[in-house]
């Protein structure tokens, strides 16, 4: 299951992250070298630990600037607030940190399962 798992969460064999920055309760800080601190990055990291793979944050300025990524392949797994208008955004490599079915992840929901 965890190779299941990996396959499709980091299918380049890094965990590429994208990060909100602009949500102050999810990101709080930066590091001395420039990376985001915070929930978000906390539970990117909490991901690629669990499937065993190296972590890349990918920043963006705004929800929407993160949700419209999504169709280039820019990320793994973001973390994105439920609203309306982000509703088309939800990609097969996307995720929503519930209760849910992706092995190998401790609890997080694979669109596709929901």
């Amino acid at each position: 299951m965890l190779e299941q798992a990996r396959a499709e969460l980091a299918p380049t064999g890094v965990l590429r992250a994208g990060i909100n920055m602009s949500n102050f309760l999810l990101v709080t800080g930066k590091t001395p070298g420039g990376d985001p601190e915070g929930v978000s990055p906390d539970m990117a990291r909490a991901v690629a630990d669990r499937l065993g793979v190296p972590l890349e944050l990918v920043p963006f300025k705004t929800p929407g600037e993160l949700a419209d990524a999504a169709v280039d392949d820019l990320w793994d797994i973001g973390n994105i607030g439920a609203e309306p208008e982000r509703e088309d955004h939800r990609v097969h490599r996307s995720l929503r940190g519930d209760r849910g079915d992706v092995p190998g992840t401790g609890g997080l929901t694979h669109p596709e399962h929901r």
